[in-house]
């Protein structure tokens, strides 16, 4: 009975007086498709923004409405499509409606009448339309009531200088009848919305009650809402956050629940964005730039360790190099190795880039050389060049130089030779006369007989035992280099498949973008080690790490990261967190693929 309603059994009389039921099927009615266009407020303000909600009812199919660009106006479709089904029965005759709602954002820029022309829809197939609307949009005080700052105390700044940047949000505290509500009550009641802070963080919002010029020129009582964070522009031009904005549900009407508790039933829907800094982000200077310069901005030392320090020619020497400064620690990069000619020339050194490793105010990276020669007797000093922005010149720091000692290479020694077979190396024979043309033919008897040697089982061992262990050998270090290859494929393998996924994650909505990161990550040990990604899901991915020696700062770092994807995933993130977060996650990837896991 698919499609049809039951509605009720209905009791007949026969002449016998047995009752018995019969089966009514309401029948369903078509409904004609409508829309219809509303607003939330009877008149708009410049620079404040009011919903206009399009809904069409009955219907079977329905394409998306195309807002129509308005004159001196900021249009923003809100996420999400409301959707609802209605099912209605009057005497007998069932009736289905079904609603879908549409909503968007305008915030006006200019004072007068605004029109909002009819907005087609096509409905089943067929094109129907909204009715005309015009809102009388006032002059607005939005600047008065909310307004945005962003402060750096630097008027001169370098491609590449880390600086401290503060943003601060001002709001005139609301009235409504009488009652004031207090800086902590707008944060409680979640009248403030950070639609867009960029770099600048949500949390730790320090809040106070100030004395301030307001931009009208008079003075009053502000709450302000500060943040702070370290930012490092990537390229010259004009420090610009356009992108910033905040909003605010500033409240008209006020009243009180059955519980005694403060809601809002009446606000005006305020958007603020900060003014432009006037500053310049000034290019690195070329004149003086040393040719070992990788990008390092800011002040720095370095420190360089080497184990071991006594070695064969051609020995692995570990070196571990940390470098320390006021800069972007988090985007340092490595010093040039390969470049250096007084390294290199005397050792064999890598050519691929280093992968650091923050390690609080430092950053550390490990290369691995090997000494050439014998006559090498030191590491030489290390050089970081940078460039100094306080000073706005290019410095160079320097390490120590590591005394060394290289012993010559392992070499075979023909006696140790001669002991492992069993059988001593005897000085040559002397030549022996020639007979019939020939030499070294012996055919006298007795000399024959005399010099059959008797058999040695040591040496008849070695003899019959050596081909199949050479054999053993070779396949021992065919299969030793081929399983050696395939994991060093499948951990490179591995590791580009997960940056693959973490480039991806960058155009998605952030929280999207976090569930992206955690798949990175899970895939990227599913992958290198053959294993179900759900096996290093939450803590087991930390526990399997620690199992494995993985140290205990990558190890944290992989459970940092793994929190904050799941964080962004059920409270949602910001643009500039999920950044941070992406970029976290291609650190520790680099790091670990270091390790043999």
């Amino acid at each position: 009975m698919s499609g049809r309603l039951v509605e009720r059994i209905r009791p007949m009389h026969c002449g016998a007086g047995a009752a018995i039921a019969l089966l009514t099927v309401v029948p369903q009615l078509p409904a004609q498709p409508r829309i219809s266009l509303s607003v939330n407020v009877d008149e708009a303000y410049v620079n404040e923004a009011f919903l206009v909600t399009i809904q069409i009812e009955n219907f079977n199919t329905c394409e998306p409405p195309t807002f129509p660009p308005l004159e001196n106006c900021s249009v923003r479709q809100q996420e999400g499509i409301g959707e609802s089904t209605q099912t209605l029965i009057i005497n007998g005759r069932m009736t289905v409606t079904r609603t879908r709602t549409y909503t968007y954002e305008v915030i006006p820029h200019e004072p007068g009448p605004l029109t909002l022309p009819p907005i087609k829809v096509v409905v089943d197939g067929r094109t129907i339309q909204t009715e005309r609307l015009r809102i009388p949009v006032r002059p607005s005080q939005t600047g008065e009531l909310l307004f945005v700052e962003i402060t750096c105390g630097r008027q001169k700044i370098y491609a590449g200088q880390r600086v401290r940047l503060g943003l601060t949000i001002w709001v005139k505290p609301p009235v409504v009848e009488g009652y004031r509500l207090g800086p902590r009550d707008i944060l409680s009641m979640q009248l403030l919305q950070a639609i867009n802070f960029g770099p600048f963080p949500t949390e730790n919002v320090q809040t106070q009650a100030l004395q301030r010029t307001a931009p009208d020129g008079s003075t009053a009582t502000y709450y302000s809402y500060s943040t702070w964070t370290d930012y490092v522009p990537d390229r010259p031009g004009r420090l610009s956050f356009d992108d910033i904005e905040v909003g605010m549900t500033y409240p008209t009407r006020l009243s009180r629940d059955i519980f005694g508790r403060i809601e809002v039933t009446a606000h005006r829907r305020l958007r603020a964005r900060p003014k432009p800094l006037d500053i310049d982000v000034l290019p690195l200077p070329t004149a003086g730039r040393p040719p070992n310069f990788t990008g390092a901005v800011g002040v720095f030392d370095i420190t360089v360790s080497a184990e071991p320090t006594t070695v064969r020619v051609g020995d692995p020497i570990t070196l571990t190099i940390e470098i320390r400064g006021d800069g972007a620690i988090e985007a340092l990069p490595p010093p040039d190795l390969a470049g250096d000619s007084r390294l290199s020339g005397q050792f064999r050194v890598p050519q691929e880039e280093l992968a650091g490793q923050v390690i609080g105010s430092r950053k550390r990276f490990t290369q691995v050389i090997r000494a050439e020669t014998t006559d090498v007797t030191e590491i030489p000093s290390i050089e970081y060049a940078y460039f100094d922005p306080e000073s706005e010149r290019y410095c160079v720091a320097k390490s120590e130089p590591i005394p060394i000692h290289v012993l010559p290479a392992a070499q075979l020694d023909a006696s140790a030779l001669s002991e492992a077979v069993g059988t001593p190396l005897r000085p040559s024979a002397p030549d022996l006369r020639p007979l019939d043309v020939l030499r070294a033919n012996e055919t006298r008897e007795s000399v024959l007989l005399t010099a059959v040697k008797p058999v040695n089982l040591s040496a008849l061992a070695v003899v019959v035992g050596a081909p199949a262990a050479g054999f053993l050998l070779g396949w021992a270090f065919t299969e030793y280099a081929r399983r050696g290859g395939e994991v060093r494929r499948r951990r490179q393998a591995a590791l580009r498949a997960a940056q693959a996924r973490l480039e991806r994650a960058v155009r998605l909505p952030p929280r999207d973008a976090a569930a992206e990161v955690a798949a990175a990550m899970l895939t990227y040990l599913s992958e290198r080690l053959g294993q179900p990604a759900a096996r290093f899901a939450g803590r087991d991915g930390v526990m399997f790490l620690q199992g494995r020696q993985v140290p205990s700062e990558v190890c944290r770092h992989w459970e940092h990261i793994m929190s904050g994807c799941e964080q962004a995933s059920y409270a949602g993130v910001l643009d500039g967190d999920i950044s941070r977060l992406i970029q976290e996650a291609r650190q520790c990837l680099r790091a670990l693929s270091r390790y043999n896991l």
